[in-house]
């Protein structure tokens, strides 16, 4: 009976904590006009001029309360960061008729109750200079002596086309769905991280510094990414080579095609990575590049041409179905003969529709016997097409393929 009522009591408390977490509290303006309006219950208010910047002592949202961000227009910003010692949560609705750029260095969570509806989001446990921000140069950076927390995505936010979401953490995990038409959606895991836009508005990452220890799963996508027509990134960096999965994919990516613009989605990462779900750039493009292993752990389908590149091994652990596009395969891409393609008795890799299948591996020791044994396990599903293994000493022997 203790133990029930314990139980009862946490659920209580964690339910009450959604309806009880104050609004944000202790703000103050460094740049900017900014008027904060608290007259409505349960409403934070806040008008404030293009590139303000805001300082707020905490940061949270309860269930039943309202931040809105009222702003000269759709391509204003406004910067609100936290100086306090607590994490940020999300449990209510947050508007913003511009760009919202938030900072809390101590953890920022959209819980699934969250009701976000801004014109572009950029969420970062690091630090970004005033002076920076202001010249709209987008440099985030780990603080000095700093122990940054995670960012986690449990909500279904979507931004208007053209618009963006960039999460960027040491650690940055996705359990909803984070949706930009015509824009980019990005997950980030490093020290230093720079945004910058191409001539189409579309993200441009670099990663500045890597973390300077590994943390398995940086990027963690257990939900949807979805970005047609434009893109979507997943990277992580760490300071020093590592074995460890840094990128994890388990969820839906999709970067379609719109109304002729094709979509593109990237994943890297300077350890391994783990995939699985679904991958979707019809007419696109979907590159996989790790500095350490690839393994495809669960059941894989992509859309549009894809390409697997890893500095060591390339491990099928399940089966892998490409769509209207073409399937590749190239492991020990850094040529160190410290690669090989590994293809798990009884799986499949294959194409449909249309598209051929290339095993592009480079190793020092390779027989054709190897090839032939692992040509015979790839199939191509849509009618005859072509497959080609190369290494060193096997030169590209191109053989159709029926299903």
């Amino acid at each position: 009976m203790g133990t029930k009522r314990a139980g009862l009591f946490l659920l209580v408390f964690i339910f009450s904590a959604k309806l009880a977490l104050a609004l944000p509290a202790g703000w103050s303006v460094e740049s900017g006009d900014v008027n904060v309006d608290q007259s409505q219950e349960n409403t934070l208010t806040i008008t404030a001029s293009d590139h303000a910047i805001i300082s707020f002592d905490s940061f949270s949202i309860g269930q039943n309360e309202t931040v809105q961000f009222i702003q000269p227009g759709s391509a204003s910003s406004v910067l609100s960061r936290v100086t306090g010692q607590e994490a940020t949560d999300i449990y209510g609705s947050l508007i913003a008729n511009g760009q919202l750029i938030f900072v809390n260095p101590n953890g920022i969570t959209f819980h699934d109750t969250a009701n976000i509806q801004v014109q572009s989001l950029i969420a970062s446990t690091l630090q970004i200079q005033n002076a920076m921000y202001l010249e709209n140069r987008l440099t985030f950076e780990k603080g000095l002596g700093s122990n940054p927390g995670q960012i986690l995505n449990e909500a279904a936010i979507a931004v208007p086309d053209h618009g963006h979401i960039a999460l960027l953490s040491e650690k940055v995990k996705n359990t909803g769905t984070l949706t930009a038409k015509l824009g980019s959606v990005v997950l980030a895991s490093g020290e230093k991280s720079t945004i910058s836009f191409d001539n189409q508005g579309l993200i441009n990452l670099v990663i500045d510094k890597g973390v300077a220890e590994s943390i398995p799963n940086a990027v963690h996508n257990q939900g949807a990414l979805k970005a047609d027509g434009g893109k979507v990134i997943l990277d992580a960096k760490t300071l020093n080579q590592t074995l460890d999965t840094l990128v994890n994919n388990e969820g839906i990516v999709e970067a379609n095609n719109v109304v002729e613009k094709n979509g593109q989605i990237l994943m890297l990462s300077s350890g391994g990575m783990k995939i699985m779900g679904q991958l979707s750039a019809v007419h696109g493009e979907i590159v996989l590049h790790a500095a350490g292993d690839i393994e495809i752990v669960g059941p894989t389908a992509t859309k549009g041409s894809t390409t697997f590149k890893a500095a060591n091994d390339i491990k099928v652990n399940a089966d892998v179905t490409t769509d209207s596009g073409d399937l590749v395969f190239q492991a020990d891409s850094d040529k160190d003969g410290k690669g090989a393609f590994l293809q798990k008795e009884g799986t499949t890799a294959k194409t449909t529709t249309f598209g051929d299948i290339a095993d592009r591996v480079f190793r020092r020791k390779y027989s054709c016997h190897d090839c032939i044994r692992r040509e015979s396990d790839l199939k191509r599903g849509g009618g005859a097409g072509y497959l080609y293994s190369s290494t060193q000493f096997f030169h590209y022997h191109p053989r159709v393929f029926g299903h």
